[in-house]
């Protein structure tokens, strides 16, 4: 009984252990932070806007995307869950007045990460999968339901500051 009564423990504390984890944790873990974008080189714009990854005040996890010229949109992430060593998992909240009628909307997020090979960091990931909570489709298998292409590849341009 005495090593049931251990395992059951044993089992308690890591699922709670598991379960402490923020997003921010397993963004980091993953490699997610930081500041993302198809052209690195570039100053974000409109059609090529940078993905930024970051930790807030509260510790909460942010995703804001930079259209330049002063214009970011702030998103939460509500929630990561790394799925395999190549897949995450995220659910993305709008949270910025800027989306207009957008705003408050929640998405599931799938991305694939390749790492590089000498570092085995992640240096470019895209989006897998997207669909909105009413069940729209954004991006299915990795192609891009609004142009039917693939979803681009998007690059590290640098780590977070937080």
């Amino acid at each position: 009984m005495t090593r049931k009564l251990a395992a059951l423990i044993f089992l308690l504390s890591t699922c709670c252990a598991i379960a402490a984890d923020s997003a921010w944790d397993v963004l980091e873990r993953f490699g997610l932070t930081g500041t993302w974008s198809a052209n690195c080189g570039q100053p974000a714009t409109v059609s090529g806007f940078h993905t930024i990854f970051s930790r807030d005040a509260d510790g909460l996890a942010r995703r804001e995307l930079d259209f330049g010229a002063k214009s970011i949109y702030a998103t939460i992430v509500d929630g990561a869950e790394i799925i395999s060593s190549s897949m995450l998992k995220i659910t993305v909240r709008n949270a910025d007045p800027k989306f207009a009628e957008f705003n408050g909307k929640t998405f599931w997020t799938v991305f694939l990460k390749e790492n590089d090979p000498q570092t085995e960091k992640a240096f470019r990931i895209r989006f897998f999968q997207s669909i909105t909570t009413e069940g729209k489709i954004v991006v299915k298998d990795g192609i891009d339901s609004r142009f039917g292409k693939p979803s681009p590849w998007l690059y590290k341009c640098r780590s977070a500051l937080s």
